[in-house]
This record gives structure tokens, C-alpha cells and sequence, in this order.
């Protein structure tokens, strides 16, 4: 499930077209493997921020600075600050 798989040789690139030939705005992708449960923690998170009204970029990288600032701080709390 939410894999994509292309013989043509295009890869996330035909399926961008693809969603972009039928209409869709927005395309959230990543060209590695990403883990299921940081991905859905994320689209949760962006959805209801997107929804309770604010911008979809800002949604969107409002968490992305989030889970930075944690990684940053329990990277300093494992060396010990």
C-alpha cells in the first residue's frame, strides 16, 4: 500500500504527471522510504492545521520545523548538551 511502481522507467516523476494530468494542485512525495508512523504523525498534523485554516505550505512546514527542533534537542540531550 502507497507504494508506486513504474516499468517506464520514470518512476515518482510519471506518477507526479499523472496526478498533475488529472487535476491535482498540490503532490506531497518523497523520493526515499520514508517510515509509516513519522509519515502519518505528519499528515495528521498537516491536515488539521490545513483545515483549521491555515496556508498548506505553512501547514505543511510548520510540523517539518517541529520534528527538526526535536531531533535537534535529543540529539543535545544524548551528547549532554
Amino acid at each position: 500500500m502507497g507504494l508506486f511502481h513504474s516499468d517506464c522507467g520514470e518512476g515518482v516523476f510519471g506518477l507526479q504527471r499523472t496526478f498533475k494530468l488529472a487535476g491535482v494542485k498540490t503532490i506531497i512525495t518523497s523520493l526515499w522510504k520514508v517510515p509509516d508512523t513519522p509519515t502519518s504523525e505528519l499528515m495528521q498534523s498537516f491536515y488539521k492545521k490545513w483545515l483549521g485554516g491555515m496556508d498548506k505550505h505553512e501547514a505543511f512546514w510548520n510540523h517539518r520545523r517541529k520534528c527538526v527542533i526535536n531531533q535537534s534537542t535529543t540529539r543535545k540531550i544524548g551528547q549532554g548538551l
